[in-house]
């Protein structure tokens, strides 16, 4: 079981007669869980947060109880459960049928809009599929954080071994300077996890997977266990047509213990890039090349290029081909940006756009790179390299001024990897 002691220091400005003084009112707490738990499922969240809370609730906002199909009947109940003596909620029949367990929502006070406007109402509907997926809820209350940008992407899930992300001399992926601050940047691991669970509930279909997952998830709760447990569980409890050749040494082999991306996602990737969405990006590409061809001035009677709207993932493709050209004239750039609000896209978006930005120094659009810099401080890492490697001077000084605004903020590691790239 994990127990402790917490401590709370809040600071208090009072004004008196004289300068402003500084009352401390400081609140102390207890904590437990009823459940034995590894130690690095502990969290501490140092930094200012407050309480989002529901201006109104709809009865919209929250799920209702169902039936539950045959299927999901069958693991609402566990007979005998396989870990150590605690309450468990596997066993109380009114906890298997709580689609919604009680939850609270923290984050900077900035974000308040943001979780008013979006995320509160997301929260009873995610909670509600993940109990039809898995059944009942492991815990019986649950408190989500919401990190600022200044957070260092997976930093929470760094990796503390000896070895990580490096490639031996037999060519084999290996884990090295889990510790390092630069290493927080290139989680493959992790990534290479995501793809793989992916390419399974591919292979096998929506229907089996999380059919194997409920199971997965009733047999081994409350137990620590090992990724081999897990996928020599689903092979044992996949049919035979299914296994289409996987076994437990392929799987090792191809996703865990070789570098680079795997065999199988290079064929879904070349097998993608045959798809009706790739083929409509590649279309686009071609004639943005055509529109930057064309000489600054044009026949009165040529047509003006229409373009087609586009998914934010297709927008992070065509970006990705442009960059791929040696010039991109800032008429075209500017179309690039007007066409598409490409200011107002999501991260991964702007990301791009800011980085066809600085390769063809479109000085009218270096806002954007300033403002990509400050608010999305853990992404805008990369972006600091590419303008010192620039050698242009604009440029740098564009970088090392962002830096100084918003250092303070920063995660101590990402601040020092930039503070690096800059002096």
């Amino acid at each position: 079981m994990l127990s402790g002691y917490g401590t709370k220091l809040n600071l208090k400005g009072d004004r008196l007669h004289g300068p402003q003084t500084r009352v401390a009112e400081c609140s102390s707490w207890y904590y437990y869980v009823t459940m034995p738990m590894p130690a690095s499922t502990f969290t501490i969240a140092v930094g200012c947060w407050t309480e989002m809370k529901m201006e109104t609730w709809s009865s919209n906002d929250l799920a209702t109880e169902r039936p539950f199909s045959p299927s999901e009947a069958n693991f609402r109940h566990v007979g005998v459960c396989s870990h150590m003596e605690y309450p468990c909620r596997f066993q109380n029949a009114s906890a298997t049928t709580q689609e919604i367990i009680p939850h609270r929502v923290f984050a900077p006070v900035c974000l308040t809009g943001a979780c008013q406007e979006t995320l509160l109402r997301l929260i009873p509907p995610c909670l509600s599929a993940a109990h039809s997926v898995l059944g009942a809820h492991p815990f019986s209350r649950l408190d989500v954080l919401i990190v600022p940008a200044n957070f260092p992407s997976l930093g929470m899930a760094r990796p503390s071994k000896d070895k990580t992300g490096h490639t031996s001399d037999s060519g084999a992926s290996v884990i090295k300077h889990g510790l390092n601050p630069e290493k927080i940047f290139m989680q493959v691991h992790y990534l290479k996890g995501y793809f793989l669970l992916r390419f399974l509930a591919k292979r096998l279909g929506d229907e089996t997977y999380f059919s194997f997952l409920r199971k997965f998830v009733h047999t081994f709760h409350g137990q620590l266990i090992l990724s081999q447990d897990f996928l020599q569980m689903l092979l044992e409890n996949i049919p035979e047509e299914k296994r289409l050749e996987l076994s437990v040494e392929n799987i090792y082999q191809d996703w865990l213990e070789s570098s680079g991306i795997p065999k199988p996602l290079q064929r879904e990737r070349r097998a993608g890039a045959e798809c009706g969405l790739a083929r409509q990006v590649r279309a686009e590409v071609t004639k943005w090349i055509g529109v930057n061809r064309r000489p600054r001035k044009r026949k009165r009677r040529e047509k003006e290029e229409v373009f087609e709207k586009l998914l934010p993932d297709q927008l992070v493709l065509l970006l990705e081909h442009l960059l791929e050209q040696k010039t991109l004239s800032p008429r075209t750039l500017q179309s690039l940006q007007r066409t598409y609000h490409l200011q107002d896209q999501d991260a991964e978006v702007r990301h791009r756009w800011c980085e066809l930005i600085v390769k063809h120094k479109f000085t009218k659009a270096y806002k954007s790179v300033e403002r990509f810099l400050q608010e999305d401080q853990a992404m805008g890492v990369y972006l600091y390299g590419e303008l010192m490697v620039s050698e242009d001077a604009r440029q740098q000084q564009l970088a090392r001024r962002c830096f100084e605004r918003t250092k303070e903020q920063m995660d101590r590691s990402s601040a020092q990897v930039v503070a690096e790239m800059l002096f």
